[in-house]
């Protein structure tokens, strides 16, 4: 369960939607890193 939920149902929808990018846009940057250390290391 996530205890973050009851805050960020509280929170207005425009900021709710801005936190969201944010964590999709911080998820991809990790997945894009994580790929690129894989790759590195296989040298």
């Amino acid at each position: 369960m996530n205890v973050n939920f009851g805050i960020m149902e509280s929170l207005p929808l425009k900021i709710r939607d801005k936190r969201k990018r944010n964590y999709e846009t911080a998820m991809r940057a990790l997945d894009n890193l994580k790929e690129y250390v894989s790759r590195y290391l296989e040298k």
